[in-house]
Order: C-alpha cells, then structure tokens, then sequence
C-alpha cells in the first residue's frame, strides 16, 4: 500500500508546468508517457522502495537479500558503469530498477540529510520533460554532479562501507558441494538430501531456466526434471525420492485468474501428480519424512489461510489445520519423526515460529521475532533451524526449544540461506552466495561450534535507519481508521456508461 500509493504522489508531483498543459489537453495517459519519458524507472520504483521502507517495519530496503546480488556485484570488482547498471545485461546478473533506485535515491537523501532533495530535482524535469537530458540536468543543477557520477559516488561508498563491515567478521569455513563449470551466473537453489551421498536442488540463472538436478558426491549434477512455471515459496522438499514444489496454474477463459497448484513428482517410477486438483490455490508443500503425505498452505478465495494435509500418492485432502487467529501461514515442513510441522506465522505484529501437532492440529508459537524477516524454518531433534537478516547479513540461527537458548551457526560474506541437515544428522547443508550465485556448501552439525545470539544491532548503520529517521513516521499505518464498507450488488446497466478518462 505505502509503495503503490507513493506512485499516486508521483504522479500528482508530476502534474506541473508543461505535463499540466498536457494532461488537461490529452488525458492521463499523455501526462504518464511525458512523466515517464522525463524521469528514468529506476526513480519512480526506487523512490516507492524508498518510501515503503521508511514508513513500514517491513520494507525491502531493510532486507538485505533485496541488494544481495548489487551488494556481491560490488565487492567482487562488477561497478559496471551507470548506463549498464540501468539498462541490465544478457552477459552478467545485474539486480533490477527497484534495487538500483533505491540505493541511488536513499543513498543522495543520506548524502544531503535532506528529503525533499528528489521532489525538488523531479519538480525541474517535469516542468519540461521535452528538454533532453532534463533530469539529469536538474541533478547536476542541485548537487554539481550528473547522474552518471551520482552513481559511481553512490556505488564507490556503498562498497566502501560494506567492506568495512565484512571486515569485522570470522568467516565460518564450509566445504563446496556443487562445482561450477561457467562463469554464467547460476543458482543452486534449496537442497535437499535424496540419500547419503546425493543432494537435490533448483538449479537456474541467467542460462537456465528453473530444473531439478541431483548433486552427486563427486560434485557432478545429473538434471532429474523440468518443471512448469514455478511459484517459489523459497523451499523444496524431498522425501523417499519424492519431490514437492508449487507451479502456477492459469485458467483458460479468464486471464486474470489464476491457480497455485503443488506437485509431486517421484525420481525413480517418473510419476507426477498435482495435488488437490489443478484449481487450487496451494503453496509451501512438504512432504512427511514416509513419503505418503503432503502438507501445503492454502489461501481460498475469501483470502482465508489454512494447513492443509493431502494424501501424496492420489492427491486428495485429508485434513484441514485451524487457523484461529487468521494469521498468514508460509513455509511449513515436517519433523523428522512426522509428529509436528514448523512453520512460520505472520500478524500485524510480525512473525513467529510455530510448532503444529500433527494429530490434534494444536499450535504452539516457539520463536516469536516481530518484524524479523526469518525464513526457511527446519526442525531437526531439539533444534530449528532458519535464516535471518538480523546481523544485517542474512545468517543462519538455530533455537535450542530445550534451553530456549538462540545460537548463531553461520557468519557469512554476502548471504547463508535455506539450511538441510543430513539423513544421518552429521551435516548442515545450506546456500551461500557467490561471486556467481548461490552454491550449496557444508558444515558439520556441531551445536558445540556455535556462538550464543545477543541481540544486537548491524555492524553498519543501514540506509533504512537514515530514512526511518528522517520521515519519523514509522506508525503511519497506525493512524489510518478502520472502516467497513458495504458490500453492494453491482448494477451492468448503471456501469455501462462509465468515463474514466480522456484523450487523443
């Protein structure tokens, strides 16, 4: 809400000088294309981040996986130069508009401590967008600099702090998993282990589309299965050579409609099946450690979320998990021992980490974390296992439900992210980013080796701070009434006629 909104501010900024003419003479679509033309995407979309950041608990700019790939790019030597940053690349991973504006954007807000510096440069460009060049022009009118070397300011003390930060640190050591035969950037996304000596994962990038691949103890891949377009729940699960995983399904008469629909396909007989019907709206399927269930999150139409469990082999629905207090549910994956599911609960006060008993459906919430963006919650004996970004680097924590006792099990350079332990519990395997994606190492599951988690703050004051701090309105949401409105039949002869607009 606060970043599509902020797209209504802009454009209600840009209905000035010439764009005002214009809007009146044509219409708003006119005013959008010179708007559009005048100012590059990068501001329109890095602004709105900018603004959902500053005024949420939860924007993406205080997420540092959001600038992960921008971030690696940086410290690895990959500046590039502005026009490549801005208009991406077939060659190299380059983060989109949304990454790139709101560095560039939070970045002269910090630089200026000043928050209306963009209003007062867009103001200069939309007065008269046919000028040529006219919002780097205004750029330079108010800093000296034009856009291209506001960027390499910005990418030059951005790569300065983030070493200064990673600096501080003790790497954890691992061991690699995959080998890499190209340099083009690709993932190794979700593992999962298939037996002793094979793991299984997402393979894609900037040469692959989404495939599941095994991971042999060689480190060769071997490509198991394509499947169709995935809707990623940020997990796979993989149990008695069963693979589970969410794709979209479309509908053939209405465009608008869609479905999320899990699958389930086995390695070794090639057998796939969609569970709970090609219509449904499942995401986040894991299956039980036997192979012979599925759980899944479900989000009817009424936006009312569910766990539900289905039967793996024939698809169909077995039981449905209360939700009570109507919270939204993601991410859910068995215990070893198939008595309980973790999964991650979010409210209007944040999320937490649930423990749900598989045979009379109770809950009980074992983490709470507020506005702490964890992920990819594991439960492994009397350990859960999940990412987090509260370093200020995504890490991976584990939770001792015994000692109630928090450790931290990774110290990462850009991002450790979706821990798995081994079948015979002696090995974490996880993501860790790359020059080049994310590669799936090891570590040993030695709880003796982690470091008690004090809670604490990022090494590095982040953009997010600066902006929290300088519209000092992070309750904003707060302020808004509640208000029920009436629900009313809609009339096809009164909405016949129904202008909403104008123009050549």
């Amino acid at each position: 809400a606060a970043h599509e909104f902020r797209h209504v501010v802009q454009y209600q900024h840009a209905t000035r000088g010439f764009n005002k003419v214009m809007y009146y003479l044509f219409g708003p679509t006119t005013l959008a294309g010179f708007a559009q033309a005048a100012v590059p995407s990068w501001f329109w979309e890095g602004d709105a981040v900018v603004m959902e950041t500053a005024l949420t608990p939860s924007g993406r700019g205080r997420i540092p996986n959001f600038g992960l790939v921008f971030r690696t790019n940086l410290m690895e030597g990959r500046s590039f130069n502005y026009h490549k940053q801005y208009l991406r690349s077939y060659k190299h991973q380059i983060p989109n508009q949304y990454v790139l504006g709101y560095y560039m954007v939070s970045h002269l807000r910090r630089e200026s401590n000043d928050k209306d510096i963009w209003g007062d440069i867009t103001a200069r460009a939309w007065n008269l967008p046919f000028i040529p060049f006219a919002f780097s022009n205004a750029i330079h009118k108010k800093t000296g600099r034009y856009v291209t070397r506001l960027y390499e300011d910005m990418a030059a003390d951005l790569k300065k702090e983030w070493e200064s930060e990673v600096d501080q640190l003790k790497l954890t050591p691992f061991e690699n998993v995959n080998r890499r035969k190209s340099p083009a950037y690709t993932d190794y996304l979700y593992p999962q282990p298939l037996s002793a000596d094979s793991l299984l994962v997402m393979k894609r990038g900037i040469g692959d589309i989404e495939q599941f691949v095994v991971l042999d103890r060689n480190m060769e891949e071997h490509k198991i299965f394509t499947p169709g377009f995935i809707n990623d729940a940020g997990m796979l699960s993989v149990a008695r050579g069963k693979i589970v995983w969410s794709e979209y399904g479309y509908d053939p008469r209405w465009s608008v409609r869609n479905y999320s629909v899990v699958k389930v396909y086995s390695i070794y007989s090639k057998y796939k099946k969609t569970v709970g019907g090609k219509r449904s709206r499942l995401s986040g399927g894991a299956l039980s450690p036997d192979g012979t269930m599925v759980i899944a999150v479900e989000s009817d139409r009424n936006y009312n979320v569910s766990l539900q469990l289905f039967d793996s082999a024939r698809g169909r629905k077995i039981k449905t998990f209360p939700n009570p207090e109507s919270v939204f549910l993601s991410m859910p994956r068995w215990s070893a021992d198939g008595k309980t599911i973790v999964v991650i609960k979010t409210g209007t006060d944040g999320k937490r980490i649930s423990l749900v008993n598989v045979s009379n459906g109770l809950s009980e919430d074992v983490l709470i974390v507020g506005h702490e963006n964890v992920g990819h919650p594991v439960k492994f004996k009397n350990y859960i296992l999940f990412n987090s970004p509260v370093t200020g680097i995504d890490n991976i924590f584990a939770y001792d439900l015994d000692t109630k006792v928090r450790k931290q099990i990774t110290v990462s350079r850009y991002g450790a992210y979706n821990p798995a332990v081994s079948i015979d519990g002696k090995t974490i395997y996880y993501n860790e980013q790359t020059r080049d994606g994310m590669d799936v190492v090891k570590v040993r599951f030695d709880p003796s080796t982690w470091k008690v988690f004090e809670s604490s703050s990022p090494k590095v004051k982040p953009d997010s701070q600066y902006l929290e701090e300088q519209e000092g309105n992070l309750a904003l949401f707060d302020t808004i009434p509640s208000a029920s409105y009436p629900v009313t039949k809609y009339s096809r002869f009164k909405g016949l006629i129904n202008p909403y607009s104008w123009g050549a």
